[in-house]
């Protein structure tokens, strides 16, 4: 009897086994990784490249003297932030792929509108004796920079993210090209609407 018991504990012991998180679980860590931007996080569960998700932070040298610098964090937030949704997971052999709906915000209009009410404050400002080139930069960027961070429109899109196993742990793969563009791409937005 002693023997079945130490038998069935073992066997307990076995089905135990520490789970392997899925390509789903791996996805929404790396994914919550980015939004935190926690780089440890990042790297345990991808082989992303860091200079894509630096290119997502705010970098003390990335502000600009004479604005807010707590509006530029807050646009640069609205720009680069998102949240997801996963939709479906599909493994073939050792690849995955995860489709998520990603959404972020929609800075077109914002900036539009941004850039409209700038060039009225310039353009009031430049009857002014004390104007000058500097004043004007400060009053389009914090003009902009207020119109982005009060952004409400949203869009969605669906993204692929690829994975693979590696030693039977799944992370997600360096070319992921799509998602970088997605996130990347309210940046890209904004450089072609103010040239």
């Amino acid at each position: 009897m002693a023997i079945i018991v130490a038998m069935l504990m073992v066997c307990a012991g076995c089905s135990e086994k520490e789970k392997q998180p899925t390509p789903t679980d791996v996805t929404k860590q790396f994914l919550t990784a980015i939004q935190k931007q926690a780089e440890t996080a990042l790297k345990t569960s991808s082989q992303w490249n860091l200079a894509s998700m630096k290119s997502l932070q705010m970098q003390d040298e990335d502000y600009i003297d004479g604005i807010d610098h707590e509006l530029q964090k807050a646009a640069h937030d609205t720009m680069y932030g998102f949240q997801f949704t996963i939709k479906k997971e599909t493994i073939k052999d050792k690849n995955a792929q995860v489709a998520i709906i990603l959404k972020t915000k929609d800075i077109r209009n914002a900036v539009k509108k941004g850039m409209k009410e700038a060039e009225k404050k310039v353009e009031k400002l430049s009857k002014d004796k004390n104007f000058s080139d500097q004043k004007a930069q400060q009053e389009i960027l914090t003009t902009l920079y207020t119109y982005i961070r009060d952004s409400k429109e949203e869009k969605e899109q669906t993204v692929t993210i690829s994975l693979q196993q590696n030693d039977g742990v799944w992370i997600v793969k360096k070319e992921n090209q799509e998602l970088e563009k997605a996130l990347l791409a309210n940046g890209e937005e904004l450089i072609q609407l103010i040239q």
